[in-house]
């Protein structure tokens, strides 16, 4: 019974210890509140690393300005393949409103605008890639997997930068392009420019070595 009495006392103490800690208001910044003991060190992680963290997963986020007005009625997202340099295939992924809907605070009736970007993520394995296309309302996947010729062969993703955004053109996106082996070497590569433009000599080089690729392309009518 002692021993009985012994415990209850130590626990009633314990249990006034903890109620009787002063109350305070947690005044440390957030990051000190969601990691206390610095366990992820995040004064020292920029957002390029966690992009690339987020590459070594095989993962990349894209994003594209979309061109529009009130005369443009739809956005159509297409696929076309390409193999040595020749297209062999083309798909319509999309085809869709431009106009979505949205609420104002206090307002019952909504409005209508036109949609300003698009966000692609790619989760990519290999010769595979699962795309998720993001635009305000709507939201579209696609898969794609690309023949591999050997082990070594690899594919990779190249984005198109300052390209004449206009209505009623084609406008290309990206492109999931295989790697290549030149004369005389017994190894894959990929080289060349990284940010890809239209009716440019680097990127007209790049998609003349890759044997195999897909373009996406958007238009806005």
């Amino acid at each position: 019974m002692k021993t009985v009495a012994k415990t209850i006392f130590l626990l009633m103490i314990t249990t006034f210890n903890l109620f009787s800690q002063e109350l305070k208001k947690d005044n440390r910044y957030r990051i000190q509140q969601e990691d206390p003991y610095n366990f992820y060190e995040t004064e020292n992680i920029s957002k390029t690393d966690i992009l690339k963290a987020i590459e070594y997963l095989g993962m990349r986020i894209f994003k594209f300005d979309v061109p529009g007005n009130f005369e443009s009625k739809t956005i159509t997202i297409l696929a076309r393949e390409f193999k040595d340099g020749k297209e062999v295939n083309s798909d319509t992924i999309a085809n869709f409103s431009n106009e979505y809907l949205y609420w104002d605070t206090g307002i019952s009736d909504p409005f209508t605008d036109f949609i300003s970007g698009v966000t692609i993520y790619s989760n990519t394995t290999e010769n595979r890639s699962e795309l998720q296309f993001e635009l305000t309302s709507f939201v579209k996947r696609h898969k794609i997997e690309l023949f591999k010729e050997s082990d070594d062969q690899f594919y990779q993703w190249r984005k198109y930068h300052n390209t004449n955004r206009k209505v009623g053109e084609e406008i290309p996106l990206m492109i999931f392009a295989s790697s290549w082996i030149f004369p005389d070497e017994n190894f894959h590569r990929f080289c060349g420019i990284v940010e890809l433009n239209e009716n440019d000599r680097m990127t007209k080089e790049l998609l003349d070595f890759s044997p195999h690729y897909i373009k996406f392309i958007m238009k806005v009518e």
